[in-house]
């Protein structure tokens, strides 16, 4: 049996022409495991103003990670939620 997983990547960027702050979202659904559906890693970075660098601020810094997990119906959370699927 194959997995049917699917993949999705959202990036958001502060507003403005050159941000300081992004949140990237990775969601995947579809797990071939009994409870667990999919899971969502919320990924925050950073940019610093940095006087050496040529841009004038410093590459990107990942400062916050997050998971949370849907479950399959009957499971529990049916939306992604950091509650145990059981």
């Amino acid at each position: 049996m194959q997995a049917d997983v699917s993949t999705t990547i959202d990036v958001r960027y502060e507003k403005g022409e050159s941000p300081n702050g992004a949140v990237v979202t990775v969601t995947q659904d579809g797990f071939l495991d009994d409870s667990v559906r999919g899971e969502r890693f919320t990924l925050r970075f950073s940019r610093k103003a940095c006087s050496t660098c040529a841009s004038g601020k410093s590459g990107w810094w990942l400062y916050g990670l997050g998971a949370t997990r849907i479950c399959w119906e009957g499971c529990g959370a049916q939306d992604f939620s950091a509650e145990p699927c059981h």
